[in-house]
């Protein structure tokens, strides 16, 4: 008897879905989000849809899933999340920064996990130096 090593995905190791990718990265590849798009644009589909978010339970359910903590504070996170981005690419835009643009653009790159000297062109860093 053989021992099978199990199928993982290609990109992040994570358990294979199909074509050698999980779940996650096999719905990126551009031919399965085409598909999907256009199975959405039916105009059959489109009325399935509309129909189930006309359902009183259906509603009841989405504004009982919208009130849920778990969920109110993911919303904020990625709000928060986008406010943030929004700065430090308004900071990274700056030619002549201050001090405190600065210092205000190290610290949202430490909060994104982003490393500036990537982020840098020659002529910032000839500014900034």
């Amino acid at each position: 008897m053989t021992d099978k090593k199990p199928k993982t995905c290609s990109v992040c190791g994570f358990p294979h879905y199909a074509k050698g990718l999980c779940k996650t990265h096999y719905s990126q590849r551009p031919e399965r989000k085409a598909y999907k798009k256009a199975y959405s644009q039916r105009p059959e589909r489109k009325a399935h849809m509309k129909a189930y978010h006309q359902r009183p339970e259906a509603k009841a359910y989405m504004k009982a899933y919208h009130q849920r903590p778990e969920v109110k504070a993911h919303k904020n996170a990625k709000i928060q999340t986008k406010k943030i981005v929004r700065e430090y690419q308004a900071l990274m835009l700056l030619k002549n920064p201050s001090r405190l643009a600065m210092l205000r653009l190290e610290a949202l790159a430490e909060i994104l996990g982003r490393d500036l000297e990537e982020w840098r062109t020659e002529e910032q860093k000839k500014v900034w130096i």
